[in-house]
């Protein structure tokens, strides 16, 4: 924080989201908004994405900040952390390009902390620019029930579900994968390289917004303290301007009405980045069942790609969280 500033007053904040994710640009925004209502200032900066006009509809001023993504980029780096395609999320040149021009940004605009959800880049420019870093993650735990069925392989089978899971944590909180990139740059920035691809998570301070009681489901089985657990952040009230009361209403009574029956109920929601064709896989698998479906499908298909159901599955693009 600059010295110059009075202690009563409130930091300078800069937000950077994934703004091609719907959930992390949402999370910002609703963090920003309740900011705002303690007299707190915010900024948003982004790498462009669907969302990026999300925080302008909210009322806060958005800095782009180049290079800036398009759809074939984002689909890279999304199969590429799927483990489909080979090579790095963010090539050494590309983010160099980030950080430098991060970095600018954040003197440009004078903020005093910057809160990254799930911005990578973000965790070599703060530092880079020795501004306080926050991060706001999902945050991972021993969750899994079983062994994800794209890493299996013929040594895996072999091997007891329990085995392999704790196998994928450990590679997942003491691997390196991705890490090349970013340690360069943290070379070249002269700041303290990562020493595994987790830390890409983390920031001076790190905030994890999880359902609680999910998560106290698996007792001692979550990454980070408890104390670092700040709840699930809702994002209703970002599209509450866009519907009506009697709209709301209505869509709260179809939901209703397709969920009374004495069938169990099932919610489908991968979110913005979810993959296509396991969507529609899992829709035609439970297009075979009985069971009461709401698919809510946001960005992951178009109008026009709606498969053609039996009716006890009921598909909306967006469902109030509650």
């Amino acid at each position: 924080m600059n010295e110059t500033k009075s202690e009563d007053k409130k930091p300078y904040i800069g937000f950077f989201p994934i703004t091609y994710n719907l959930a992390e640009t949402g999370r910002a925004v609703m963090i920003a908004k309740r900011y705002k209502e303690i007299g707190g200032k915010a900024i948003f900066f982004s790498h462009g994405g669907e969302y990026e006009n999300l925080p302008k509809d909210h009322g806060f001023e958005v800095v782009k900040v180049k290079p800036f993504f398009n759809s074939d980029s984002v689909k890279k780096i999304i199969s590429i952390n799927r483990g489909e395609q080979k090579g790095f999320p963010y090539p050494t040149s590309v983010l160099r390009e980030f950080v430098q021009n991060e970095i600018e940004a954040y003197k440009k605009t004078g903020i005093d902390m910057i809160i990254s959800t799930q911005s990578p880049s973000c965790i070599i420019s703060a530092r880079a620019a020795h501004i306080p870093l926050i991060t706001v993650t999902t945050g991972l735990g021993t969750f899994q029930i079983s062994y994800p069925e794209k890493f299996e392989n013929i040594f895996t089978r072999l091997l007891p579900q329990k085995v392999n899971i704790k196998i994928l944590y450990l590679f997942y909180t003491k691997g390196k994968k991705f890490l090349k990139p970013f340690n360069e740059i943290a070379k070249e920035c002269n700041i303290k390289p990562l020493k595994y691809t987790s830390e890409l998570a983390n920031g001076d301070v790190t905030l994890v917004t999880n359902f609680l009681e999910f998560i106290n489901i698996f007792p001692h089985q979550q990454r980070y303290p408890s104390e670092d657990y700040i709840g699930i952040i809702l994002l209703d009230e970002l599209f509450s301007s866009n519907l009506t009361t009697e709209k709301t209403n209505t869509i709260n009574k179809e939901l209703q009405n397709h969920l009374e029956s004495n069938e169990h109920s099932i919610l489908l929601s991968m979110g913005s980045s979810g993959d296509k064709k396991l969507f529609l896989k899992i829709l035609q698998t439970l297009n075979n069942t009985s069971y009461r479906v709401i698919a809510v499908y946001t960005n992951i298909l178009n109008d026009s790609e709606l498969p053609k159901l039996n009716k006890n599955i009921m598909l909306k693009k967006y469902v109030p969280s509650i």
